[in-house]
C-alpha cells in the first residue's frame, strides 16, 4: 500500500530507488520498536508472574498435614513459646524470611495495629518492636529455631495460635492450632 501511495506522488526525475531506500529504514525503524515493545511485554509478564509467587514452589494441604503429622511436638512447642513470651494486651504476627529479614512483624500494643513488612532483623526498626514486647533478638533468635524445627516459617500468637507452614506464592498455608486440643 505505501509504495502504491509512493508511486501517486512519484514526481517525474525522482529517483525510485531513493525512495525504496527510505521505506528499508522505516520498515526496519518499525521492527525495532516493535521488538523493543515485545520485549518489554514480556519482561511486564514475567515481572508481575514473579511478584505474585508465580515461580515459587507450592504447597498442598496434604504437605500441610504430613507436616503436622510429622512436627506435632515441634509445633506445639512453638505455640507454648509464643504464648508464654508474649505479654499480656499485645499480639504478635510474625513470619521469617530467608534473608535475614521478618517479611511480616505485626503488633497489636495496647489496641493499637503496628502493621510492618520486609524488617531486617538487624536494624533499629525490628529493635523498637522488639523492645515493645520486652523481647530482645535473641528471643526472636530462639523463636525462629523452634519454628525451623517446626519446618514453618511465621507464628500468629494467642488462642487459637495460627502458625504459618509456607507460603505459596501470596497464600499463606496455616495451621490452626486449636486451644481445646491437646498437644
Amino acid at each position: 500500500m505505501i509504495v502504491i501511495i509512493v508511486k501517486l506522488f512519484e514526481k517525474p526525475g525522482i529517483n525510485l530507488l531513493v525512495d525504496n531506500r527510505e521505506m528499508k529504514i522505516f520498515f526496519k525503524i518499525l521492527l525495532v520498536i516493535c521488538g523493543i515493545g515485545f520485549v518489554f511485554f514480556v519482561g511486564m509478564i514475567v515481572m508481575i508472574k514473579a511478584a505474585f509467587g508465580g515461580f515459587d514452589k507450592d504447597y498442598s494441604v496434604t504437605e500441610l498435614k504430613e507436616n503436622f503429622a510429622g512436627k506435632r511436638a515441634e509445633i506445639y512447642d512453638v505455640k507454648n513459646y509464643i504464648n508464654k513470651i508474649i505479654p499480656p494486651n499485645k499480639s504478635v504476627e510474625i513470619e521469617f524470611s530467608k534473608n535475614n529479614t521478618l517479611s511480616i512483624f505485626h503488633l497489636i500494643v495496647g489496641g493499637r495495629f503496628d502493621s510492618n513488612w520486609d524488617v531486617k532483623i538487624n536494624s533499629n526498626k525490628a529493635d523498637s518492636l522488639l523492645q515493645k514486647l520486652g523481647w530482645t533478638r535473641g528471643t526472636l533468635k530462639t523463636l525462629k529455631e523452634k519454628l525451623d524445627k517446626a519446618n514453618c516459617i511465621g507464628i500468629t500468637s494467642g488462642e487459637p495460635c495460627n502458625i504459618s507452614f509456607q507460603r505459596s506464592g501470596m497464600v499463606d498455608i496455616l495451621e490452626h492450632i486449636d486451644p481445646s486440643k491437646s498437644n
